[in-house]
């Protein structure tokens, strides 16, 4: 087992390079600025999972789009031949030459059904995982559930698709961050404006968030998936060397940060 130390993550960073391919300068900039914005958020999962990496492991990255995280899993085993799957909808030629670049298939799926007006009944092929996809020892869906009209299907498709003993990790914002409340005491929404949102244009393909939840929330999500809840926990929304001494302090408290983790094993 890989014990990653802050000190190799800031490396990776420091030499983070985009990985070449692709016509558009745009989107390998993108990438790159993906990883530096949510460094701490992606140090967070690294150190959650990797105790389960093993070598030839099946790893799905459910909305992968721009595909970091499994560039920062290709780069810390390089040597374990990671079976690597990026599922989702956001899904360019740019994209696809970056996951090419990292030995890793593209799979198309949509994983909010009800956003399409699909509450019940036979779920078609497009809101499921191919039958074709091995299933994963590893899940992840990082900064998704928020986005979905019905997060259930999205868990429900996690537990389909994962091996008995798997372990599924989920990431999302906390509602309970301190910028949300002071926000709420000073009368303003910590939801996604309106005219970026779906009661705005119900013609719009921006899937803005949907809704924002508590730890227990996802948890919830988990048990009812048939997930055992193994770990959970909290990251912030601090550059990587952040020198901000009063976020620091105020962070000291768990709830108040930015992103929670929460991590469940396939019963």
């Amino acid at each position: 087992m890989r014990n990653i130390s802050l000190q190799e993550f800031g490396q990776l960073l420091a030499d983070y390079k985009p990985a070449p391919g692709g016509s558009e300068q745009g989107f390998r900039d993108f990438s790159a600025a993906h990883l530096h914005k949510n460094a701490k958020r992606f140090y967070a999962m690294l150190s959650l999972l990797e105790k389960y990496i093993s070598p030839g492991c099946e790893i799905h990255d459910f909305g992968a789009f721009p595909g970091t995280f499994l560039y920062i899993l290709r780069h810390f085993f390089p040597d374990d031949n990671l079976r690597l799957n990026a599922a989702g909808l956001l899904i360019n030629d740019d994209f696809e030459v970056f996951m090419k670049t990292l030995s890793a298939e593209v799979v198309k799926v949509n994983f909010d059904p009800a956003y399409d007006g699909i509450w019940s009944g036979e779920i078609p092929s497009d809101y499921q995982l191919p039958a074709a996809v091995n299933p994963a020892d590893i899940i992840i869906a990082s900064e998704i559930a928020e986005h979905l009209i019905n997060p259930r299907h999205l868990f429900r498709i996690a537990a389909r698709s994962i091996k008995p003993g798997g372990v599924f990790l989920v990431t999302t914002p906390n509602i309970a961050r301190i910028r949300d409340r002071v926000n709420l005491l000073l009368g303003v929404s910590p939801n996604t404006p309106l005219h970026e949102g779906l009661l705005h244009d119900k013609q719009t393909r921006w899937r803005a968030h949907i809704r924002i939840f508590t730890m227990s929330e996802i948890c919830e999500f988990m048990t009812d998936s048939g997930f055992e809840v193994m770990a959970t926990g909290y990251s912030d929304d601090l550059p990587w060397d952040d020198k901000h001494l009063l976020k620091k302090l105020i962070y000291k408290i768990p709830s108040f940060r930015h992103t929670q983790l929460v991590l469940g094993r396939k019963k």
